[in-house]
C-alpha cells in the first residue's frame, strides 16, 4: 500500500496553464465526462457500492486518477473544489473609526449630544454668545471621553480576536497514474486515492478502501470502522495507517453542508447572559436620559417662556479685566462653577459615568467573575472552558443532547429530575431492543415520544417538528444533520440546548448549541476545538451534571452582582439628580462615584464569585421569562428599591440635617456622607453573598471585603489634600459604619 520514495512526486493540481478556447472546450465537455451525476454519487456511497463508485469515477484503487489537466479540470467542474467559501464575521475589517461612528449612531449617544445642543443654545440665551459656546463645549467633554474610552475597550477586544492563529498549509499523499504525489489539501478532487498515516487529516469525504487493524481515528466510534467504511472530513488517523477513495469536496462535504445549515452568524452571536444585561442597561439609560431630558425641558422653559427673568443677567464673565489677585481668580471661578451651565454639564458627566459603568464596567465585573469560576471548574472538576462565558450559560441548561455511550445505562436519572434537565438520547444508528430495552425505564416518559427514524422526523412540516421537539426523547438513526434540525427546533422554542460530542462530525452542531462539551477520551480535533467546555481525564458524560450545578450557582452570583451594581447606580443618580434639580451641590462627586465604581467593579465582582457548596437553591432550575432568561426576578427588584431607598434617605437626611443631627462642620459632614455611602455598598455586599455558607468557605470573601475596607480608608486619608473634605476620627468612622449597618437587617427583610 505505501509507495517506495522514489515514486513520490510533487505537483500542482491546474498544471500546465490551458488557453481559454482549451479551458472553454473541457468546461462544455465535462458534464458529459461521466457516467454518474453528484447526486447519484451520493446515494452509491449510502449503499456503500464502491464498485460501481471506481467505475463510474474513472478511477482506479491502485493506481488513481490519471491526474492530468484536463481530467483535473473536469472533476472540479462537476464535483466541486476542496476549498471552503470565507463566512465573514463581525470584527472583520473594523477600524477604530467605524467603532467610533457606530457608538454615534446609539440612541442614548445622540440624545446626550441633541441635551449637549439644547445646553448651548440655553447658554446663548442666558450668558451671550462666547460663553454659550464654552457651556456646550463643557458639555460634550464627558460625552466625548465616554464614547472614545469604551470605543477603545472594544476595538481592542476586537484585535485580540483577529489575532488568531495561522494554520500551516497541510500536504496529503495522492495516488495517481500509479506514483504517490505531496499536494496540498486544497487539490484534492472527487476519484482522487489518499494515502493516511497517523497525524494525517481527513482531506475530504470519501470510503475507506483498506486499512490496517489497528486503525484508530481521533473520533474512533465503538465498533470501528470495519463496519461503517465512511471517512468524513476532519476526523485524524491516531494510529494505523489506510487508503480511501475521495467521493465528496469542499463544500459538498457533510461538515460543510452542516456549515450551511448553521444559523447565519451564529458564532458572532452573544450569550444568554449578554442579552439580559444589555436589555437590562438599555432600560436603565433611557430612565436616566429623560430625567436629564426633564431637567433640561424645565430649565428651556424658564429661559424662553418665562421670560428673561430667569436668565442669568447679573453674570459679568469680566472678558477683558485682568484679576489681581489668586481670590478674585478663584472668586471668578466659584462663579463659574455655580452657573446653571456647568451644573448640567455635571449631571450630564454623571450620567456618562452611569452609563460607561453599565455598559464596559458590569460587563467587565461579570467577566472577572467568569473568568474566576473557569478556574475554578478546572481546579475542582477538571472542566477546561474555551468560551468564558459559559460558565454562566452551565446554569442555563435546560436540554441535554447525549449519543451512544456505555455510561448511560448507569446514570441516575434521578439527578436529571433535581436539576429540572430534559435529556434527549440522540444516536447514529438503529435503536435495537436491547439498547431501547435498556434505556426505556430511564428516558422514555410516558408522555415522551421515541423515534426510530430520525427521518420521520425530518420530513415532517416545520410547524410539527416545532410541536414534537419538546416530547422526543429518543431519536435513532439520526446524522449530524438531522441532530443540528432538532437543536435549533429546541433553541427557537426557547431552549437553552447543551450537546455531547465526540466525532469530528460533531463539531457544527456542538458551534450552533448554547453549550458544546466534550469528554477528553477519543475526542476528535474538531470536536475538541467546536466545544466551549471539555470535561478532562478519565471522565465520563455524567460528569457534567456537577458541573452543572457549579454554573448555577455561578449564575446566582452573577445576579448579586448585577443586584450589588444597580443598588449603587440608582441610589447614586437619585440623590444627585434631587439636589440639582434643588440647585444644590451633589453630595457624590465624579470621583467619588468613579471610586465606588472601581472598587465594587473589580473587588465586589471576585468576592461574589467565590463559589460557596453546592445547595438546593444552586440546584433550582433557572427562570425564564417571555424574553429569556430573567436575571432581575421580583426578589431582585425588591432587594434594590429597599436598599436604595434606605441609602437616598441616609444621604439626604445626613445632607440637609446632618450639622444638627452629628454636630459636626460642613467639611467632615460630606466626608462622613460618602463613607456612610460606600459602606452601605460593603452591607449590601454581605447580604448579597449571605454568611450562612460557614466562614471556612469564604475565606477568600473575607479577605477581598477587607481589602475593600483597607482601599476605602486609605482613600478617605487621602481625598483631603485634593478636595473639600475633611479626616474622620474613629468615633465617626464607628458612626458611619453604625448607619451603613442598618442596610443588613433590611436585606434580610427584603428576602
Amino acid at each position: 500500500m505505501a509507495a517506495p520514495l522514489s515514486s513520490i512526486h510533487s505537483c500542482s493540481v491546474l498544471g500546465p496553464k490551458f488557453s481559454q478556447s482549451r479551458v472553454a472546450e473541457t468546461m462544455e465537455d465535462a458534464s458529459n465526462s461521466f457516467t454518474i451525476s453528484p447526486k447519484r454519487l451520493e446515494e452509491l456511497v449510502q449503499d456503500n457500492n464502491i464498485t460501481e463508485i471506481v467505475a463510474a469515477l474513472d478511477t482506479n484503487i491502485d493506481s488513481g486518477i490519471s491526474g492530468t489537466s484536463a481530467d483535473l479540470i473536469r472533476r472540479t467542474l462537476v464535483f466541486g473544489s476542496n476549498t471552503l467559501e470565507y463566512r465573514s464575521s463581525l470584527v472583520d475589517a473594523k477600524g477604530f473609526h467605524q467603532l467610533i461612528l457606530e457608538a454615534l449612531k446609539d440612541s442614548p449617544v445622540i440624545l446626550l449630544l441633541c441635551c449637549a445642543a439644547l445646553s448651548t443654545v440655553i447658554g446663548i440665551k442666558r450668558n451671550g454668545l462666547r460663553e454659550g459656546f464654552l457651556d456646550g463645549a463643557i458639555v460634550l467633554l464627558p460625552i466625548f471621553i465616554a464614547v472614545n474610552f469604551g470605543a477603545i475597550l472594544r476595538f481592542a477586544k476586537a484585535r485580540r480576536t483577529r489575532r488568531l492563529p495561522r494554520k500551516a498549509k497541510k500536504i496529503v499523499k495522492i495516488f495517481r497514474s500509479g506514483k504517490v504525489h505531496l499536494l496540498p489539501v486544497p487539490e484534492v478532487v472527487v476519484g482522487d486515492v489518499i494515502c493516511l498515516e497517523p497525524g494525517d487529516c481527513v482531506p475530504a469525504d470519501g470510503l475507506l478502501i483498506d486499512a490496517c487493524d489497528s486503525l484508530k481515528l481521533d473520533d474512533d466510534r465503538c465498533d470501528g470502522y470495519r463496519n461503517q467504511p465512511t471517512l468524513f472530513a476532519g476526523a485524524k488517523v491516531v494510529e494505523g495507517n489506510c487508503r480511501m477513495l475521495v467521493t465528496s469536496v469542499g463544500k459538498n462535504t457533510e461538515k460543510s453542508k452542516l456549515t450551511k445549515s448553521q444559523s447565519f452568524g451564529h458564532q458572532n452571536e452573544p450569550s444568554k447572559l449578554e442579552i439580559s444585561i444589555r436589555k437590562m442597561n438599555s432600560r436603565l439609560e433611557m430612565v436616566w436620559l429623560i430625567a436629564l431630558l426633564l431637567y433640561l425641558a424645565v430649565q428651556a422653559m424658564k429661559c424662553f417662556v418665562c421670560g428673561s427673568i430667569e436668565c442669568d443677567k447679573d453674570h459679568n464673565p469680566d472678558p477683558i479685566g485682568v484679576k489681581d489677585t489668586v481670590e478674585e481668580i478663584m472668586e471668578e471661578f466659584t462663579k463659574l462653577m455655580m452657573k446653571q451651565g456647568f451644573r448640567f454639564y455635571r449631571l450630564v458627566a454623571m450620567i456618562c459615568l452611569l452609563i460607561f459603568s453599565s455598559r464596559d464596567g458590569l460587563p467587565w465585573g461579570i467577566s472577572l467573575s467568569l473568568a474566576y469560576a473557569a478556574g475554578k471548574l478546572m481546579e475542582l472538576y477538571q472542566a477546561k472552558v474555551q468560551k468564558v462565558a459559559a460558565s454562566a450559560t452551565l446554569g442555563l441548561i435546560t436540554t441535554i443532547f447525549l449519543g451512544k455511550t456505555s455510561d448511560l445505562v448507569n446514570l441516575n436519572m434521578k439527578a436529571c429530575k433535581e436539576y429540572g434537565i430534559d435529556i434527549k438520547l440522540v444516536v447514529d444508528d438503529d435503536l435495537n431492543t436491547e439498547t431501547f430495552m435498556a434505556n426505556k425505564s430511564r428516558i422514555h416518559m410516558e408522555y415522551g415520544i421515541v423515534i426510530e427514524r430520525a427521518s420521520e422526523f425530518r420530513n415532517l412540516s416545520q410547524k410539527d417538528q416545532l410541536n414534537m421537539a419538546d416530547r422526543i426523547h429518543v431519536m435513532a438513526g439520526s446524522s449530524p444533520s438531522d441532530k443540528l434540525l432538532l437543536l435549533q427546533r429546541l433553541k427557537k422554542k426557547g431552549q437553552i440546548v447543551a450537546v455531547a460530542g465526540a466525532s469530528s462530525r460533531d463539531s457544527p452542531v456542538l458551534e450552533e448549541a448554547d453549550l458544546g462539551f466534550s469528554v477528553d477520551e477519543n475526542v476528535g480535533e474538531l470536536a475538541k476545538e467546536a466545544s466551549d467546555v471539555i470535561i478532562m481525564g478519565q471522565k465520563s458524560v455524567t460528569d457534567i451534571f456537577p458541573i452543572l450545578g457549579f454554573g448555577r450557582c455561578v449564575c446566582n452570583n452573577i445576579q448579586k452582582f448585577v443586584q450589588l451594581q444597580l443598588t449603587l447606580n440608582i441610589s447614586s443618580f437619585t440623590i444627585n439628580y434631587i439636589l440639582l434639580l434643588s440647585n444644590m451641590r451633589e453630595p457624590i462627586g465624579l470621583l467619588e462615584l468613579l471610586w465606588v465604581n472601581l472598587i465594587m467593579d473589580i473587588f465586589g465582582a471576585l468576592a461574589l464569585a467565590q463559589p460557596p457548596a453546592i445547595t438546593e437553591i444552586a440546584m433550582d432550575p433557572p427562570k425564564f421569562g417571555e424574553k429569556g432568561f430573567q436575571y432581575l426576578t421580583k426578589r431582585v427588584w425588591r432587594n434594590i428599591v429597599v436598599q436604595a431607598c434606605y441609602q437616598i434617605a441616609v444621604v439626604l437626611i445626613l445632607y440637609f440635617k446632618g450639622k444638627w443631627i452629628l454636630g459636626t462642620n460642613q467639611k467632615v459632614l460630606e466626608a462622613m456622607i460618602f463613607n456612610c455611602y460606600v459602606s452601605c455598598q460593603v452591607m449590601v455586599l454581605i447580604n448579597a453573598r449571605g454568611i450562612q455558607y460557614g466562614r471556612m468557605e469564604n475565606n477568600m470573601f473575607w479577605v477581598l471585603l477587607a481589602a475593600i475596607v483597607i482601599l476605602q480608608i486609605a482613600f478617605m486619608e487621602i481625598m483631603p489634600v485634593f478636595s473639600h473634605m475633611g479626616r474622620l476620627d474613629l468615633k465617626q468612622w464607628a458612626l458611619c459604619v453604625g448607619i451603613a449597618g442598618f442596610s443588613f437587617p433590611l436585606g434580610r427583610v427584603a428576602k
